[in-house]
């Protein structure tokens, strides 16, 4: 399971996601659907499915957002949970290894 997800959490893939293509996000989250994570780990794979779906659908408020501050804000907010999901999946599967 590690080494079919880490890269999708590593460091790099943290600082670039907030900017990257939604239909790459799109097509990552569902590639990651298909991974079943041993139990001991669920939880690791939960915050990262988490993690893509608010990067996503903060991208998505932030460009219908237009003008609206409000919205802009709160979509802003989406991509920056979603980066700490996807940072959170990171953390457990450093924890575990230890």
């Amino acid at each position: 399971y590690i080494e079919q997800t880490e890269r999708f959490s590593s460091p790099e893939i943290q600082a670039i996601l907030p900017y990257a293509n939604p239909r790459a996000i799109t097509q990552t989250y569902h590639l990651l659907l298909d991974i079943t994570p041993p139990p001991e780990l669920r939880e690791a794979h939960e915050n990262l499915l988490e993690g893509y779906r608010f990067v996503f659908a903060g991208q998505k408020m932030i460009l219908a957002a237009g003008l609206d501050g409000v919205a802009r804000s709160e979509g802003q907010f989406m991509v920056e949970w979603g980066v700490s999901r996807v940072g959170e999946h990171r953390r457990l599967l450093q924890e575990y290894r230890h």
